[in-house]
């Protein structure tokens, strides 16, 4: 589709591989039907940045270093109060004195353990989205090996006065409370991200996954200019769907309502096997 700027509709690449044909409200409330199409790129997405424009290279390798031996110190720490409280609980709670010797040395060899195992084959390598699914399952592994190792050791040793199940319990504790804290900053992150002021306030018709790629590029990316703000799709097994925290609100027969409500200046159709009459 040509781009036509009197119309008000152009073509748009975006985050996610996705070139969308998009048209501002302004153009649809003309005759009342939305005039553009969605179509699939086989190209992957161009960023939108100006070269020259936001943090260089080296300082966003020196920040993705830091940010992600921050995660494993905060593992780590993890690791030392989850085997504590399963001595704990293990005890009724209570920490019997006769433990409190070795209790300790088995939680920092574990928190090591899962600092080398996570530097080597887990999440500590590599700068992952945060609470992405690479993540959590390199991170569910590393803290799996760590737990059979430690409870290897412990039934091998069978060190006096501590508790060998209490690895099982720990590494347990450890992985939920892992996996609870990155998913409590991925939803503070992306709450923040549809708090922020955008170009285009977008409502996205259809809530497939080209609706979800668009979506995550789009909170991701505030330079494509796009904040997503509703969906629409006609299935009714979605009237309750959220994509990032993106609501659906309503079918296509409500859109102007929709827009309304949302303040939206932009339309987007990411039904790429959409009718013609839509």
């Amino acid at each position: 589709m040509p781009a036509d700027k009197s119309n008000s509709m152009w073509q748009k690449r975006i985050p996610g591989g996705i070139t969308f044909a998009s048209a501002s409200f302004r153009a649809l409330r003309g005759d009342g039907r939305p005039p553009l199409r969605a179509l699939r790129s086989p190209h992957p997405a161009v960023s939108s940045t100006a070269p020259g424009s936001g943090a260089p290279a080296q300082v966003r390798t020196v920040n993705s270093r830091l940010g992600r031996l921050a995660w494993a110190t905060a593992d780590s720490a993890i690791w030392i109060v989850a085997l504590s409280v399963a001595i704990w609980l293990r005890y009724d709670f209570d920490y019997p004195f006769a433990t409190r010797g070795i209790g300790p040395i088995v939680a920092v060899a574990c928190a090591a353990l899962q600092l080398v195992l996570g530097s080597l084959i887990g999440p500590y390598r590599v700068g992952h989205t945060r609470g992405s699914y690479e993540e959590a399952a390199e991170l569910a592994r590393c803290t799996l090996i760590t737990t059979i190792l430690a409870t290897t050791a412990a039934i091998l040793l069978h060190p006096n006065h501590f508790p060998r199940s209490s690895t099982v319990t720990g590494g347990a504790i450890a992985i939920i409370s892992m996996l609870t804290l990155r998913l409590c900053v991925r939803a503070l992150r992306l709450r923040r991200a549809r708090g922020r002021h955008s170009e285009h306030r977008v409502v996205i018709f259809g809530a497939g996954n080209a609706a979800r790629r668009l979506v995550h590029g789009a909170l991701r990316e505030p330079e494509a200019g796009l904040l997503p703000v509703a969906l629409l799709d006609d299935d009714p097994a979605k009237a309750r769907l959220r994509i990032e925290g993106v609501p659906v609100r309503g079918t296509s027969a409500e859109l102007a309502k929709v827009a309304e409500a949302t303040d939206a200046t932009m339309l987007v159709l990411a039904v790429p096997t959409a009718a013609p009459e839509v």
